[in-house]
């Protein structure tokens, strides 16, 4: 087995489900050689063409890994409304500078480790954090979802709950 994915250390280990892209420009490279073979029309460059449409125009790192994590709703308080804290999706984007990739969703200062962004061509906010490495942007519209994860992958990321035949099986998979 090769070294273990630097994503797992950023999804928790109570995550309800993952989708790990072991490398952007790879996958890229892979649907565009197989359009190009099924003579399907597709743009060479998916996420050069796709990130724009949702406000990034710099900062994603190709040869990183993104990861889509389902995690469990936060329990709310008792009396609290249990809606903020139903569950969610969230976005983790690779990154080579996280504030050139979120300079059009104008971050506020981060409180707790989150900031709220502005969603461009959205009337709606979301909520962002940066990984600790700054190598991770991760994306959530909901503020309680997205603390409840930062609180579950400092706890104990997946990384550390994965047996070793698990992780050789995500070394031979893209997806």
């Amino acid at each position: 087995a090769g070294d273990m994915d630097p994503a797992l250390s950023q999804i928790p280990a109570n995550a309800q489900f993952v989708v790990l892209i072991r490398s952007l420009g790879a996958l890229q490279a892979k649907v565009s050689n197989r359009a190009v073979q099924l003579q399907l029309p597709a743009p060479a460059d998916l996420i050069g063409t796709f990130a724009p449409s949702i406000g990034i125009s710099k900062g994603i790192d190709l040869n990183g890994s993104a990861a889509l994590v389902k995690i469990a709703p936060a329990t709310p308080a008792p009396g609290e409304d249990a809606a903020p804290h139903s569950s969610s999706f969230l976005l983790l984007i690779p990154t080579t500078d996280p504030k050139a990739l979120l300079q059009n969703f104008k971050p506020s200062d981060p409180v707790d480790g989150i900031s709220t962004v502005t969603i461009p061509n959205q009337s709606n906010a979301g909520y962002v954090a940066v990984s600790t490495d700054g190598k991770y942007v991760i994306m959530e519209d909901n503020k309680a979802s997205l603390a409840s994860y930062l609180a579950a992958v400092k706890a104990k990321p997946i990384a550390a709950a994965l047996p070793s035949d698990a992780i050789g099986l995500l070394d031979q998979n893209d997806l």
